[in-house]
């Protein structure tokens, strides 16, 4: 029987009906009191603001221990100090897989497992889309960098630690695990890596 793992937990929910005061979004109380995260040990990437910081928020008080790695070292690191002792801090600029790398190494060198990894670091491309005849490539590219190829990049070096210890979770076994059952998650981007 293959054991498979989910290694990109991007998931969006339909509603946030929550709000928080630093980013507008916040995800729900536990659920049922139960930590459903209890042992576990997640990196979120992009975790020092927006949904990433709700995310490692949520996380934590779900039980899990966070890593949040990001580029802005100053965001990032007091993220971390707010969450408290059930997380910390590792600069990474997603774009350069060598950092990426070193970020899934400083987890397993400070936390000895790794179960979940939420590539969440993004950024926006321009409000209106110019035509093909005037698209900055530039601009494209530093998008396809960072919302494509580096989700990759924190798939391929995750899993590198990830199947041996078959470690993960499955959202689509647990929708719960991402903090999102009280509204029907919708998978942005999922890939399972199949270890047989």
């Amino acid at each position: 029987m293959a054991a498979h793992l989910t290694l990109d937990l991007k998931v969006a929910c339909r509603t946030f009906a929550f709000k928080n005061r630093s980013s507008g979004v916040q995800m729900p109380k536990k659920i049922s009191g139960i930590n459903r995260l209890e042992g576990k040990v997640a990196l979120i990437t992009g975790g020092a603001s927006g949904l990433g910081k709700a995310i490692a928020q949520e996380f934590s008080q779900q039980g899990a221990h966070v890593s949040i790695a990001d580029i802005n070292a100053k965001l990032g690191s007091q993220v971390a100090k707010n969450i408290g002792i059930a997380a910390h801090f590792i600069q990474c600029d997603v774009t350069d897989e060598a950092q990426v790398d070193h970020a899934v190494d400083a987890v397993m060198t400070h936390k000895g497992k790794l179960n979940i990894m939420f590539n969440n670091a993004r950024v926006a491309g321009p409000q209106q889309p110019p035509s093909i005849v005037d698209l900055d490539l530039d601009q494209f590219d530093k998008v396809m960098q960072i919302n494509v190829r580096a989700t990759f990049t924190g798939i391929k070096h995750a899993s590198r630690v990830m199947i041996p210890a078959k470690s993960g979770v499955d959202p689509l076994q647990d929708k719960h695990m991402l903090g999102c059952g009280w509204a029907r998650p919708i998978p942005i981007f999922n890939i399972k890596v199949h270890d047989t």
